[in-house]
């Protein structure tokens, strides 16, 4: 999803002129740096078991970025959909994934922006430094790239609407 406003497109431009008529390799290589198309993507996001007292904080902090959210819902995670949802951890982690998240209602949300997967990536490291102290659990699960994102939000969507209509 590239979104790009008309200043956007005129500065790409110009800075491509720039680039055309300038010789010096240290001011090509700064204007490549400056002319990055701007991306705008979505992750999916969870609160983990240990993050569920500090919903509100932890949503203030993604705004306080420049981010947008909405939420999906609530997923209760059983032993399927944790073997679905991480189907490459091997059987010793999955036990302790089960431990973790069995029966546990969990928000769900999709996070938007600017760069919003690496952005959100390096959020949750600042997340786990502030509300993590004496807690052996994640804070909150993001997505990692966005094919994760398509796969992620497809399992969490159906999840979510799966228990509706029950």
């Amino acid at each position: 999803m590239l979104c790009l406003s008309k200043r956007q497109k005129c500065l790409n431009v110009l800075m491509k002129l720039i680039l055309q008529v300038s010789t010096s390799v240290r001011i090509q290589r700064l204007i490549f740096l400056c002319s990055k198309e701007v991306l705008m993507e979505s992750s999916l996001v969870f609160l983990k078991p240990d993050g569920l007292s500090f919903e509100e904080d932890i949503l203030k902090l993604v705004c306080l970025q420049g981010f947008s959210f909405s939420k999906l819902g609530q997923v209760v995670f059983d032993e399927v959909l944790i073997r679905y949802f991480y189907p490459e951890l091997p059987e010793h982690i999955v036990q302790k994934c089960i431990k973790y998240f069995y029966q546990k209602n969990l928000p769900v949300y999709t996070v938007s922006g600017v760069n919003a997967i690496g952005e959100l990536m390096l959020l949750k490291s600042s997340i786990r430094q502030i509300y993590g102290a004496g807690r052996t659990g994640e804070i909150l699960h993001s997505t990692s790239s966005v094919q994760d994102f398509q796969r992620e939000y497809f399992i969490m969507y159906n999840c979510i609407n799966v228990n509706r209509v029950r």
